[in-house]
């Protein structure tokens, strides 16, 4: 069957206009990629790949002084050039494994919930680690496929909901822990520095309060979860 295309505003949409536990699940990401890079290091080149909407790239927490967003959707692209702060981006259609970017050249490169859509994840992992720094960092999140994290069964009850993007087997063809992650990571050269899961309690808080879900996905962020149905990495390339 046919994957239907995922519009180019769809992650804008989601963030301001969704369901109360879509914009949470949205907008409280951001919480987890402040927290990695409150660990120091100035930012001059920050890459998103897979940058859909632009949301991650265009907060006003990041401030380099070039942001690059890269997806292979084209819709996505030309939205992202007509968002507020789009000046100080520059957004490029292309697949993440040929990234058009020279060796050595990122700070920051995010990779949040795109992993998962890969059919050779190895491929765009090791094109990341060439065009990092040595020292730089890799932002990533992906679901979370490990029993007993709810996301399989809240991923089931959304492909059904018909509220959200189809993920399932239409989306989603790689499905991964928290070992699979560190093992991956590893294996394309990373160091993984920070690991952990999040979105466990804080979904179910956020059908109530915003901002009580807001505390408690920051709490689940700092602490040790495994279980949360997203996981959220912080890795580095050696060699600095």
């Amino acid at each position: 069957m046919p994957v239907e295309p995922i519009p180019g505003d769809y992650q804008f949409r989601a963030l301001h206009e969704g369901p109360r536990v879509q914009r949470f699940w949205h907008r409280n990401k951001l919480q987890a990629l402040q927290a990695a890079l409150s660990e120091g290091g100035s930012l001059d080149v920050v890459v998103d790949v897979g940058c859909g909407s632009g949301n991650l790239l265009l907060w006003s927490g990041l401030a380099p002084r070039l942001a690059v967003g890269i997806d292979l959707s084209f819709d996505a692209v030309r939205f992202c050039a007509t968002r507020r702060g789009a000046r100080r981006a520059v957004f490029v259609q292309a697949a993440g494994g040929t990234l058009p970017l020279a060796d050595a050249v990122a700070d920051l490169v995010i990779l949040v919930e795109v992993i998962e859509h890969l059919v050779e994840p190895d491929v765009v992992l090791r094109e990341i680690h060439r065009v990092l720094r040595p020292g730089g960092r890799l932002f990533l999140t992906t679901p979370n496929y490990r029993w007993p994290s709810p996301w399989p069964l809240l991923e089931w009850l959304a492909d059904r909901s018909g509220l959200v993007a189809q993920m399932g087997d239409a989306q989603h063809v790689q499905r991964f822990t928290t070992e699979a992650v560190r093992t991956t990571l590893a294996a394309s050269g990373f160091r993984v520095e920070r690991l952990g899961t999040m979105y466990l309690w804080s979904p179910v808080v956020a059908l109530f309060s915003a901002g009580k879900a807001a505390r408690v996905a920051a709490a689940e962020v700092r602490g040790s979860l495994r279980h949360g149905c997203l996981i959220h990495c912080l890795a580095s390339k050696p060699g600095r």
